[in-house]
C-alpha cells in the first residue's frame, strides 16, 4: 500500500483532511495508516461521514458508523460533526 510508505517518509504532520474512500471501512483502514505519522494535537477533518450513494455502492457503506470508530480511537481527544456531513478530530497532545 503506498499510504504507509509515503507516511513513513514524511516528517509528523498537524492536518489531515480525507477526502478519499467512502465507507466505514475507507475510514478506519486510512486512520489506522496514517495514524503513527500524525502529530500530537494534530487535527483530521473527515468529508462525508453520513455519506450514501446508490450509484456507488449496492449496500449501506456504513460511514458514519466508520466515523464513529475513529471517534472512540484511544488518539482521539475531541471529536465534532460539522453540519452532519463532515467529522474533526483532534489528536491527544
Amino acid at each position: 500500500m503506498t499510504l504507509p510508505r509515503l507516511v513513513a517518509s514524511l516528517p509528523p504532520f498537524d492536518f489531515l483532511f480525507h477526502d478519499a474512500g467512502h465507507s466505514r471501512d475507507d475510514y478506519v483502514r486510512d486512520f489506522d495508516a496514517v495514524s503513527g505519522g500524525l502529530a500530537p494535537g494534530a487535527l483530521v477533518l473527515i468529508d462525508d461521514i453520513r455519506w450514501k450513494d446508490a450509484r456507488f455502492f449496492e449496500a449501506d457503506p456504513r460511514c458514519h458508523e466508520g466515523w464513529m470508530e475513529l471517534v472512540n480511537q484511544p488518539r482521539v481527544s475531541r471529536a465534532v460533526e460539522i453540519d452532519g456531513a463532515m467529522g474533526l478530530l483532534l489528536l491527544r497532545e
